[in-house]
């Protein structure tokens, strides 16, 4: 239920603010945090604790992720299609492995699992922040190539390429 929530509250900050990557290191950081301390104790109630910031981190970050992958491949519909599939793709391929990441005889911290799973959100987050500033040089090119007229009209210098974006268009972070 908390997971929930709090996928309601990132999901309609981020679009309110128009900052995806933020959202998602944050969050991601938070999945490492409870992984962390879920190997790190035997504690039941923190362990307990710690499951929920794990599906927190995790879950309302692919959420974003997805949304962030939608408003960075606008046009043409096909290529949004294509990597919108495949990030689906990417992120259900934990199913298949997620269970043999957390054998018995690893009982009962399971560091080997534990610790994947904080190095994957900790890669995460890292790799959103690498499209985060690769994203802002686009747009510095983007708007260098942008001309504004005398009305405040902005004219596109893109040419007559079919994936030029529209005059004014810029990714969100």
């Amino acid at each position: 239920m908390g997971t929930f929530f709090v996928s309601l509250v990132v999901t309609y900050t981020s679009g309110r603010t128009g900052d995806r990557s933020i959202h998602i290191i944050l969050l991601m950081f938070i999945s490492v945090i409870g992984n962390v301390i879920v190997v790190s104790t035997t504690s039941i109630p923190a362990r307990f604790f710690t499951m929920f910031l794990m599906l927190m981190g995790a879950v309302s970050a692919y959420q974003i992720i997805l949304s962030w992958i939608a408003n960075s491949f606008p046009r043409p519909l096909v290529k949004r299609s294509a990597c919108i599939s495949i990030a689906n793709m990417i992120g259900n391929c934990a199913n298949i492995y997620g269970s043999y990441m957390y054998p018995i005889s690893d009982a009962p911290r399971y560091i080997p699992g534990g610790s994947a799973t904080a190095t994957v959100a900790l890669v995460v987050a890292v790799l959103a922040f690498v499209i985060r500033t690769v994203l802002k040089r686009q747009n510095k090119a983007l708007a260098e190539r942008e001309v504004v007229d005398a009305e405040g009209n902005v004219m596109s210098l893109h040419g007559g390429n079919p994936e030029a974006r529209v005059g004014g268009f810029g990714y969100i972070l």
